[in-house]
């Protein structure tokens, strides 16, 4: 497996902070559904994908038969190559089945955050256009059933599950997943037998009329500016990051990945559930969300011997496994993937001797980027596996940069650059945002401040953007200040990222009152925001100020706020207090 591994060319006698990824192996030119095709026909009673709570186990045959079904019936209800099919839902069997459907039918997936509420889900459909939306019926808190009624309360009066609605236009189907039927509204079995032999015949020719290089998938991605943007990735974005970060996973037919990350992310999709498309392995997913003591469960009767997260899922696996010592056999576990957020040093020791992993590579990127670029590899030096996110991935080139847009020498610290077949297509019909990220010369502006050293390894210092990553989740901080700034009683708003051991980071709002004698506690902005954001969205704590410290030229110093809010926290502990220092908690 090592001799697979890419060789790395790095600048020259000036040693600046560039590097070139190179391999032996060359890029894949297959699209998605072919490559189900052909794995489907080398290893038809192969496990492919496990749904361990559900009770459902696909081998890489049937699996490609039922997704043959879906793509006939999604061709049935008239949707077009490049129109785009939301997917509203946690993991579950309809949420992948969809997802290879779409690819086979030359179907746009669009990856829906189902912690969307009302005004999140709104703005998605009609900002790419989302023509059919598949969901499930509800998860925890969340109805979505309910929510797509009070977005659309017309919907099924006219006796019919066509929807037409003037506030969201684009829409034309609503699928829901479960045995119940609801009004106005298919139930996803309908999808095995409504498609006619004509609908076949569509099938076959638009599978072999696919383009490697057409769109298949959007992510909506946060930015600094507001709302979030959709990145359209390609098979081809999407095929060979799956295989370069699968083979230095050590990624192959053996592989059984317990994947608990969800898989609306680009990591739960691209690096758990196509990377073992690619590799020919097994998915495990332990249920709709994630709980440690499930995914423990899974593990241990599937006998994964890898599994995939953020930091924070590996520090909850930790703990259930230390705090229940013999109630899991997780003893061919012996790989691990992290990505997501920074990983301390601390918790990759406790993966090492309380989950016995030998071998964590944590990994970097962005959805932009398909997601990964960097990746620390098994035969990294142990100083460079704790306190780096590792080398640049083959076919594939990253730099750091100053604020004039010149290449650092190794050792400075600048912004993180990529460029390469990883490189999305675009912001989805936005070439203004596209052009703010991506430059004339194809490299992909990061955000992300980080170090190089000679050998090509990169630190990650710090964020350019103002973005705060709580638990893998990506939250734009202008997005909930928008929000908040249509309260009656605020004047301004700061929203910023504070220090959590078990999230990585925190939302704080920081709020001054339009009359100063006045306060809002943590549990008035919850109930305020409630319903219009995404729950992950919501700030666990409230800060009110009277003034926000200033640059000279006017800007607010959000370093300022944020380093006087985690020493606040530091100092004083939550369970002591419900207001102090002018927190609420």
């Amino acid at each position: 497996m090592l001799a697979r591994y890419p060789r790395r060319f790095f600048s020259g006698a000036k040693k600046l902070s560039y590097a070139c990824g190179t391999s032996d192996i060359p890029l894949s030119s297959e699209t998605i559904g072919g490559m189900l095709r052909r794995q489907a026909n080398e290893r038809p009673d192969h496990p492919f994908q496990v749904f361990y709570q559900k009770g459902i186990e696909y081998t890489y045959k049937e699996f490609d038969q039922r997704v043959d079904e879906i793509a006939k019936g999604f061709i049935a209800l008239g949707l077009q190559p490049g129109d785009r099919v939301g997917m509203y839902a946690y993991n579950r069997p309809e949420w992948s089945l969809t997802q290879y459907a779409c690819a086979r039918a030359n179907l746009i997936l669009v990856n829906v955050n189902p912690a969307f509420q009302t005004d999140d889900l709104e703005y998605a459909l009609n900002k790419v256009g989302i023509k059919c939306l598949v969901m499930q019926e509800q998860f925890s808190h969340s109805h979505y059933v309910d929510i797509v009624r009070h977005l659309i309360p017309e919907l099924g009066a006219d006796g019919t599950t066509r929807v037409n609605s003037d506030l969201v236009p684009a829409l034309e189907h609503v699928i829901v997943t479960g045995s119940k039927r609801h009004k106005g509204m298919l139930n996803f079995k309908e999808l095995y037998s409504i498609y006619a032999n004509r609908d076949a015949d569509e099938m076959q020719h638009r599978e072999a009329e696919a383009d490697f290089e057409a769109p298949v998938n959007i992510q909506f991605t946060s930015g600094t500016t507001g709302f979030p943007k959709g990145a359209t990735l390609t098979h081809h974005n999407l095929i060979n990051n799956a295989l370069f970060h699968g083979l230095a996973a050590e990624n192959d037919a053996d592989t059984r990945l317990c994947i608990s990350v969800p898989l609306y992310h680009t990591m739960g999709m691209g690096m758990g559930n196509l990377s073992m498309l690619v590799h020919g392995g097994t998915s495990v997913y332990p249920m709709e969300g994630f709980t440690p003591d499930i995914s423990l469960q899974a593990i241990d009767k599937y006998n994964c011997n890898s599994v995939i997260g953020v930091p924070t899922m590996f520090t909850y696996l930790v703990k259930e496994h230390k705090d229940n010592p013999g109630k899991y056999n997780i003893a061919d576990l012996s790989r691990g993937v992290m990505a997501g957020s920074i990983c301390s040093e601390e918790l990759l020791r406790k993966c090492e001797s309380i989950l016995g992993i030998d071998y964590v590579s944590v990994s970097y990127g962005m959805s932009e980027t398909s997601p990964i670029s960097f990746q620390v590899r098994r035969d990294a030096p142990r100083d460079k596996k704790i306190s780096t996110v590792g080398t640049i991935l083959p076919h594939t080139e990253g730099k750091v940069i100053d604020d004039k847009g010149f290449t650092v020498p190794v050792g400075q610290k600048g912004e993180i650059c990529t460029r390469g077949y990883l490189v999305m297509d675009e912001y989805f019909n936005d070439p203004e945002k596209t052009a703010e990220t991506v430059t004339p010369r194809g490299w992909v502006l990061t955000g992300d401040q980080g170090i190089m050293d000679e050998e090509g390894y990169l630190e990650i210092v710090g964020r350019v953007k103002d973005l705060i990553i709580r638990g893998g989740e990506n939250v734009t901080p202008k997005e909930i200040e928008n929000i908040l700034l249509e309260h009656p009683e605020v004047q301004d708003c700061q929203v910023i990222g504070v220090h959590d051991e078990v999230m990585g980071e925190e939302i704080m709002a920081c709020i001054q009152m339009d009359n100063p004698n006045h306060v809002l506690s943590r549990t008035d902005v919850y109930e305020f925001l409630h319903g219009h954001i995404a729950h992950f969205k919501i700030p666990k704590y409230v800060r009110i100020v009277k003034e926000f410290p200033l640059t000279v030229t006017g800007k607010i110093k959000k370093n300022v706020m944020r380093d006087e809010a985690n020493k606040i926290l530091k100092e004083v502990h939550p369970d002591n207090w419900e207001y102090d220092h002018d927190i609420y908690v």
